[in-house]
This record gives structure tokens, C-alpha cells and sequence, in this order.
């Protein structure tokens, strides 16, 4: 974990540095899918590689770089700044005041974001053993979330399924 820590780290800085060089801090939308896409495959490299552990490394591989294109694509038909970032340049006077407030409430704040939101893939790529032969831990959680979506479709059953242990 420190390892995907440090190197989304570096990776922060690096394109926080080509932010101030292009003037445009929208580039951190597109490589936020891809940080997903590095965090997958770094814990994907140490684990036991399980089908679970494949089937989730891919999906996320798929699903953030599909996203990640598409922003970008989007990117290059509209060549500015994202009006949210450029707002905040102007209420930030753009000097040094602009970069470290923008260093840490944009780039900070979404490695942290970025760290507890991809916690799941890290999990599941750290469990040892393959995660759906584990059916004392998760098939049983399974039941209790499809018991209390399915009787919640009338609201008089939706106390019952939630005290289903």
C-alpha cells in the first residue's frame, strides 16, 4: 500500500508540475481514471492473482481507461481550462498563493480521495486466496443485501430484512 501510496505521489507532483507549465489543472481529470488504472495493476503485480483478482484487475483496467479517453478526446475538441479550475485561478490571484492552494485542495485532497475510493481494489487484490471460494465471509453478506433488496421493493418488509444477520 505505501508503494501505490508514493508512487501516485510522484505521480501527483509530476503532473501537478506540467499543470503550471500548461496553465490548465483540468489535465487532473483525465489521469484521475488512470491512477485507478496504475492502483489495480500495482496491487494486481503482488498478489496471488485469483480469477477474482483478474476479473477485478481488468474491469477496472477497462472501465478507467475507456473513461480516461473519453475525457481526454473531450479535452482536445475544447483545448481550455475546465471553468471550475479557471474560476478558481481567478479567485486565487494565479501567483504562488494559486499554486500551493491549488497543490493541495486539488492535487492533495484527490491522491487521498483517489487512495479510499480504489481502498476496494487494494483489498480485494490483497486478500490471499481466492475471494469467491471464501464462502463463509462473503456469500453470506450477498444474501443479506439481496434479501433486503428484494423485500424492500414494499416498505413493510424492509425492517425485517435489515435485521437479517
Amino acid at each position: 500500500m505505501l508503494e501505490i501510496f508514493s508512487t501516485l505521489l510522484v505521480l501527483y507532483i509530476l503532473l501537478f508540475i506540467a499543470s503550471i507549465y500548461l496553465k490548465d489543472n483540468s489535465l487532473v481529470d483525465i489521469f484521475w481514471w488512470i491512477w485507478f488504472v496504475i492502483i489495480a495493476f500495482m496491487s494486481f503485480l503482488n498478489s496471488e492473482q485469483w480469477i477474482s483478482q483478474y476479473l477485478v484487475t481488468w474491469l477496472v483496467i477497462l472501465w478507467g481507461v475507456r473513461i480516461a479517453l473519453h475525457i481526454w478526446m473531450r479535452k482536445l475538441k475544447h483545448s481550455w481550462e475546465d471553468p471550475r479550475y479557471a474560476e478558481w485561478r481567478k479567485e486565487w490571484w494565479n501567483g504562488i498563493y494559486f499554486y500551493v492552494r491549488s497543490f493541495f485542495q486539488v492535487y492533495v485532497l484527490q491522491l487521498v480521495l483517489m487512495m479510499v475510493v480504489s481502498s476496494a481494489i487494494i483489498i480485494t487484490n490483497s486478500f490471499y486466496g481466492d475471494i469467491w471460494k471464501q464462502d463463509q465471509y462473503i456469500l453470506p453478506n450477498f444474501q443479506v443485501l439481496n434479501d433486503a433488496i428484494v423485500n424492500c421493493g414494499d416498505d413493510t418488509n424492509c425492517i425485517d430484512a435489515a435485521s437479517i444477520s
